[in-house]
């Protein structure tokens, strides 16, 4: 970012670089942005040039993974779990579930996902990836209820989620659940970089002073 008076003043910012969670509102199509400027000794009206880049973070299109086949008895050969994990991929990201257990009338799965490089949108305090739900889908495609969801742990590349499903009419016998069972999320495959270049000139200042018309002049 830089800043510039009519005769090429520096108006430097505190910081270079900066990271902003924009919130933009319904039915609204431009985000507004945070800028601080450092006014120089001899204190400026306007601004002659301000430039700089923003770089947008956008998610890429949405996938669903389907995790099928699943199983919780304890020596199926397909059986999931940390050291055994079900994995897929797809665009930039990897997803796999690491746990599908059942215990008494509820079923645990733990998932993760994790993009190919480090991101910016990960850092985010927004819940645009730690809100999207596992699903558990029974043989017929009816959907499990969903007791609880709660993220494990987030880094700069993902994140580790773990649900919890009540198995209340789901098969005859919940400790030896049937085949059929499958979990589905639904995950953007890759998170965009878009810089965007812009330059702006003579921007009057909020707080200029304004010269005082002449017959409010003093000698």
């Amino acid at each position: 970012m830089v800043a510039e008076g009519s005769f090429g003043e520096a108006m430097p910012p505190p910081q270079r670089t900066a990271v902003v969670e924009a919130m933009i509102p319904k039915q609204r199509k431009w985000v507004d942005l945070p800028l601080m400027l450092t006014q120089p000794a001899s204190r400026l009206e306007s601004l002659g040039l301000l430039r700089g880049t923003v770089e947008l973070l956008l998610t890429g299109r949405e996938h669903v993974f389907v995790f099928d086949r699943l199983t919780t008895v304890e020596d199926a050969p397909n059986r999931i779990s940390p050291e055994t994990p079900r994995r897929l991929s797809a665009g930039r990201v990897g997803v796999s579930i690491s746990q599908f257990a059942v215990r008494g009338d509820r079923l645990h799965a733990t998932a993760s996902v994790a993009y190919d490089a480090p991101t910016e949108a990960l850092a985010s305090h927004r819940m645009w990836l730690t809100e999207r739900p596992l699903n558990l889908l029974d043989a017929n495609g009816r959907a499990v209820t969903r007791l609880e969801q709660f993220v494990l742990s987030r880094s700069e590349q993902g994140l580790t989620t773990s649900a919890t499903f009540s198995l209340q009419g789901v098969g005859d016998e919940p400790a030896s659940l049937p085949q059929g069972l499958r979990i589905e999320w639904n995950i953007p495959v890759a998170i965009h970089e878009v810089p965007v270049d812009f330059s702006i000139r003579n921007i009057v200042l909020p707080n200029a002073v304004r010269p005082l018309p002449a017959e409010n002049l003093r000698p």
